[in-house]
């Protein structure tokens, strides 16, 4: 019995069937990047601000901090909303970044962003993923 092909098959799908399933199994981050890449400088810019601001406020959650894969999945979560951005705002994107790691850091050296019972520590997988 022979194997099936997925990638053979979906070479064989009609332009209008690929949109289907694009549209219907598409995950929000990906239509959020797509829409990002699209605005208008001005509303770019602002959404842009905005994202920093939200991870900024994040790494200042003390609430979170005790909580890895919350603090893991919110932070996963903006940077991927910003991933439609970062080829208009490469520098800041970067700098926002570095300071993520090093604060991070910060916090993981204050002994939090660990979690006793059940045991779980926050690595960053989630967060290097996407940048």
């Amino acid at each position: 019995m022979s194997e099936f092909d997925f990638n053979a098959f979906v070479k064989t799908l009609s332009q209008e069937k690929l949109a289907e399933l694009v549209i219907r199994f598409a995950p929000e981050s990906y239509k959020e990047e797509l829409k990002n890449q699209h605005l208008s400088d001005r509303d770019a810019k602002g959404t842009f601000v905005r994202i920093v601001k939200s991870i900024k406020e994040l790494l200042e959650d003390e609430d979170l901090w005790d909580e890895p894969s919350e603090f893991d999945s919110n932070l996963t979560g903006w940077a991927e909303k910003l991933s439609g951005l970062w080829d208009r705002f490469r520098e800041e994107t970067e700098q926002l970044f570095v300071f993520c790691i090093k604060r991070i850091e910060e916090i993981q050296d204050e002994g939090r962003l660990y979690r006793h019972w059940p045991e779980e520590y926050y690595d960053g997988c989630g967060f290097l993923a996407v940048i």
